[in-house]
């Protein structure tokens, strides 16, 4: 198991010039790139810890251990940021991947470990392959830059001493997952005083973007929330014949063209539409209501509202009804039997729905384009400008796409262990 780790962690780490390159062609500094690299992933691994309610705390000692591993670790991945100016991809990805070897020379020379002939021999291949590639120069077919070499040795021997050191140091009173969340944490503060100090330090645009989309995605899941909820728990207390009825009446939206159903509240919301005609007969508007954050979210809510209502109809199907009759006969009020209840019991439904509506809403780019107008770009339609627009940029597209699919995968994972919970509250 620790070999296929270890092969999915190489992999992952010859990935990193794939997105830092569009990023340094852009203009963004090596320092930048460095600290939203560590932010993000500091982020993301702290919310899995809190998922997996894993233990932050750790000894002054040891956190002052993984503060210095840290540096070592900032310095590793920024000596290699800057080696991508002068070297392509590929070949930073090959000389960073000297690290192993120095590692093993490391534990060997230093600390005594078994030198083996099949260590030897390693070794031998990975200098004669590194030395063929030199020969076999840079993507011009010149020689490769003797600074850019210099920095990807410098790197690859920063990360073999911040493994060696963590290796040597055996921090037991945390674990590996958490070890790493303190290293990124650490490193995040380096990279950015790094950067503030080096004066390069800058907001990328995009992230304006994210936030706007996870904004409005969350108004509009709340929203759909406090809709779904009513309306869930009436469905659920009406006949089976009835109930049917009514759950034709909730699908029906959906039996039309998505694209249809945006286009119809283009019209309705217009200067001109029905909605500032009735307004108009009290004396109200005309209002520009198109083009505008609250037309994108009441896109949103009219588009996924159903897939709200659906799971909670299920999971409030399934209380029984004699609960809340007993709740009501001990003397509780209506709003101590919602809270108390209602919401525990249907926290199934409520996290299934908050999925099915955040994960569409957060990526969505059809919406914004057509209600807002252009004037609120979300990160869907940055993402959709670099792969169709005049961006064209698949590096970046991809890049944010990863982006995306990470923070919809935290998601997931964050509604999914209420459904754990649950069960094991039902169990």
């Amino acid at each position: 198991m620790g070999f296929v780790l270890a092969l999915i962690s190489s992999a992952a780490f010859g990935l990193i010039p794939l997105f830092s390159l569009p990023l340094l062609h852009s203009g963004l500094s090596a320092d930048c790139v460095l600290f939203y690299r560590f932010l993000f992933a500091s982020i993301s691994l702290g919310l899995i810890l809190v998922l997996r309610q894993e233990r932050f705390a750790a000894p002054a000692r040891d956190l002052g251990l993984l503060a210095l591993f840290s540096v070592l670790y900032a310095l590793a991945a920024l000596l290699m940021i800057w080696g991508l100016l002068y070297l392509s991809g590929g070949v930073t990805a090959t000389l960073q991947f000297l690290y192993p070897l120095m590692v093993m020379l490391i534990m060997t020379i230093f600390f005594h470990e078994k030198f083996s002939i099949i260590t030897a021999s390693s070794v031998l291949l990975a200098i004669l392959g590194v030395a063929l590639l030199g020969s076999g120069g840079g993507d011009d077919g010149g020689s490769l830059d003797p600074l850019g070499v210099g920095l990807l040795l410098a790197s690859a021997l920063c990360n073999a001493l911040y493994i060696s050191g963590l290796h040597v140091a055996r921090i037991h009173s945390i674990s590996g997952l958490s070890i790493t969340f303190w290293v990124l944490f650490f490193g995040t503060g380096v990279s950015l005083i790094n950067a503030l100090i080096s004066g390069t330090f800058e907001i990328i645009g995009t992230w304006e973007q994210l936030a706007l989309s996870l904004l409005l995605a969350i108004i509009s899941t709340v929203v759909c929330l406090i809709i779904a909820f009513p309306v869930g728990y009436f469905l659920s207390r009406l006949r089976v014949n009835k109930q049917h009825i009514m759950l034709m009446l909730v699908m029906l939206p959906m039996w039309m063209n998505f694209l249809l159903r945006t286009y119809a509240w283009m019209g309705l919301l217009s200067i001109n539409g029905p909605v500032n005609a009735v307004l108009g007969v009290f004396g109200l508007g005309p209002y520009n209501m198109l083009n505008t954050s609250g037309a994108v979210v009441l896109g949103m809510v009219y588009n996924y509202v159903p897939y709200m209502i659906l799971p909670l109809y299920t999971s409030m199907t399934k209380i029984d009804q004699s609960i809340v009759e007993a709740a009501q006969d001990l003397g509780a009020s209506t709003t101590k039997t919602l809270f108390r209840v209602l919401i525990p019991m249907s926290i199934p439904g409520i996290s299934t729905g908050i999925t099915m509506v955040f994960v569409p809403a957060v990526s969505t780019f059809v919406i914004s384009r057509m209600l807002g107008g252009g004037s609120n770009l979300l990160i869907g339609d940055l993402i959709e400008m670099q792969f169709l627009g005049n961006s064209y940029n698949l590096n970046v597209g991809s890049a944010m796409s990863l982006v995306l699919m990470v923070i919809v995968l935290l998601c997931m994972s964050f509604t999914s262990s209420f459904d754990e919970d649950e069960m094991e509250g039902v169990s």
